[in-house]
């Protein structure tokens, strides 16, 4: 793939993942480290949300990947680490880095600060857990009106909306997944579910990213690198495709494509090396998944 295709907005210096941006209050302590907004401040704190304490969060009706809380007005959630697989069953909600909400909010700042939208962070806490490691938290404001693009194509899928009211929220994304590999972002967990879809009027809607832990940024990032985190995205969405029933059609792939590359010539050397490269491992994860379905 021609690297002409990319933006061209790389900033100079990658972000210093060490540090607490401005706007926020920290306190630290033997039992932890606690980074909380000063616009979420008082919230925060009516909540009862401190170092020691969740205070009176209670279970969201949002809908994620992973459970959430949030304070009793509903505008701030609160995603609690976990691990998955075996993993869970093993460590339960203890992490030996305590520093993963902290490197998600300093990426999350230094990604607005580059015009892409993510959820502000309301708080990053991590304390010491009871019995080895850490317990992680970060904190969001919510995003009023918005639904994760997975939903919509649920919805489609479903016959509740029509396909034709997926197309502008495909070019956005493409258009978002452009700016952050042009950024040099690279998503540990690149999927419809992370991505929030924010209605606009008749306008294009706006579109948030979510979920930034374990990303990284890579400066620059390298087109097979590129072309791997697509491949991984579009697995995702290929599978659910096949189990689920169609909701893409061809020229909504197209649409998602032409948003992230819009030179044609790079845009179908990427696109056939994607697809080649999703059909050398599929059979594999074919594989994995009967075992995995098999072992139910």
């Amino acid at each position: 793939m021609a690297d002409s295709a990319q933006p061209r907005d790389r900033p100079a210096d990658p972000p210093d993942l060490t540090a607490v941006p401005r706007g926020y209050r920290r306190t630290e302590t033997p039992r932890g480290r606690l980074a909380v907004a000063d616009w979420a401040a008082a919230e925060l704190a009516r909540a009862g949300f401190t170092l020691e304490s969740d205070g009176d969060l209670r279970a969201s009706e949002v809908a994620g990947r992973k459970a959430l809380s949030q304070t009793a007005d509903g505008q701030i959630l609160v995603r609690a680490f976990t691990h998955g697989g075996l993993l869970r069953f093993l460590t339960g909600r203890r992490f030996r880095d305590p520093n993963r909400p902290f490197v998600e909010l300093a990426l999350s700042a230094w990604l607005a600060s580059h015009g892409v939208d993510t959820p502000p962070v309301a708080a990053a806490r991590a304390r010491r857990a009871a019995i080895l490691g850490h317990e992680l938290a970060l904190a969001t404001r919510r995003i009023g009106g918005a639904r994760d693009l997975e939903s919509h194509l649920v919805d489609v899928r479903a016959g509740r909306a029509a396909r034709a009211s997926l197309r502008p929220a495909l070019r956005e994304f493409g258009a978002l997944v452009a700016r952050m590999h042009g950024l040099g972002l690279l998503h540990a967990d690149l999927t419809p579910k992370n991505v929030l879809v924010e209605p606009r009027g008749a306008g294009a809607p706006r579109l948030w990213i979510l979920d930034l832990d374990r990303s990284r940024v890579e400066i620059p990032l390298q087109d097979s690198t590129r072309r791997t985190n697509l491949r991984r995205l579009w697995r995702f969405v290929d599978r659910r495709e096949r189990r689920d029933g169609r909701a893409l059609a061809r020229s909504d792939v197209a649409r998602f494509l032409v948003a992230y590359a819009p030179d044609r010539t790079s845009r179908h050397a990427l696109w056939r090396a994607v697809a080649r490269d999703h059909a050398s491992a599929a059979i594999w994860h074919r594989i994995g998944w009967a075992l995995d379905r098999a072992r139910r």
